[in-house]
C-alpha cells in the first residue's frame, strides 16, 4: 500500500494537529497550515490477513465496531467472526478524510453493476467456530475493480503520550493490527452505515 497501483483508488487520511485522538501515525508529514498528513508510504504493513465475505457495523457505547465474517456455504453459521473496535474519536477523525473517498467509491460501484453486492447479512448473532476481537484507531482503505481492502492500525496510548511530551509527533510509534480484504460492494455497504453513524455522533464533535 505504500505505492498507489493505476486503477486504485486510496483513502489518505490526514489530522488536526490539535486533536489527540486524530494522531494515525508514527510517520507524519506536515502542511503549511499546521495540519498533518500520514505518510502512507512509511506505513508498516498488516501482517495478518482477514478475508471477508460478510461485513456488517454497529455503534455500542463509546465504540464503533466494524463487523466481519467469513461464512459457511448454505448454512446460517459463520467459521470465524472479527470485530476490530475503534473509540468515537478516532472514528470521527477517520470519517472526516474518508467521507470523499465514500463518495467517489459509491459513484463507481452505481456506475459498474458487475461491482455491486447483495445486501450483507449482520451476522454478529450466528454461531462461529472461532471469534476474535481488536481495536484499532485508524483505517486506511482502497480498492480496485471488485476488490477491495481495509488496513487497521492502533496507537498505543504511551506512544500518544510521550510523543505529547516531548511535543515530537514524529517519535509517535503506530502498531499494524490486521488488513481485511473484502468485496468492493462490501466495502460500500460499510462506508453507508459509517455514514449514519456519523449523523449519530456529530453533536459530539462540533466542526
Amino acid at each position: 500500500m505504500s505505492k498507489r497501483k493505476p486503477g486504485y483508488r486510496v483513502h489518505d487520511p490526514s489530522i488536526s494537529a490539535g486533536k489527540a485522538m486524530a494522531v494515525t501515525s508514527g510517520h507524519l508529514l506536515q502542511r503549511g497550515d499546521g495540519t498533518y498528513e500520514v505518510d502512507l508510504g512509511r506505513l508498516p504493513l498488516p501482517q495478518d490477513i482477514y478475508t471477508a465475505n460478510s461485513g456488517w457495523i454497529f455503534r455500542d457505547e463509546s465504540w464503533v465496531t466494524f463487523g466481519f465474517g467469513n461464512k459457511k456455504y448454505g448454512e446460517n453459521a459463520l467459521r470465524t467472526r472479527l470485530e476490530i473496535r475503534m473509540p468515537l474519536e478516532a472514528f470521527n477523525a477517520m470519517w472526516k478524510n474518508t467521507s470523499e473517498f465514500f463518495i467517489k467509491l459509491k459513484s463507481s460501484v452505481t456506475q459498474n453493476a458487475y461491482m455491486q453486492h447483495a445486501p450483507s447479512t449482520d451476522a454478529r448473532s450466528w454461531p462461529t467456530d472461532k471469534e476474535h476481537v481488536m481495536v484499532a484507531t485508524v483505517c486506511v482503505m482502497m480498492h480496485g475493480g471488485t476488490s477491495a481492502e481495509m488496513d487497521f492500525f492502533e496507537i498505543p496510548a504511551p506512544s500518544i503520550l510521550a510523543a505529547g511530551r516531548a511535543g515530537d509527533l514524529s517519535s509517535v510509534q503506530v502498531r499494524p493490527v490486521v488488513r481485511v480484504a473484502l468485496p468492493t460492494g462490501i466495502l460500500v455497504q460499510q462506508l453507508e452505515e459509517c455514514a449514519k453513524i456519523d449523523k449519530e455522533i456529530s453533536a459530539f464533535f462540533p466542526s
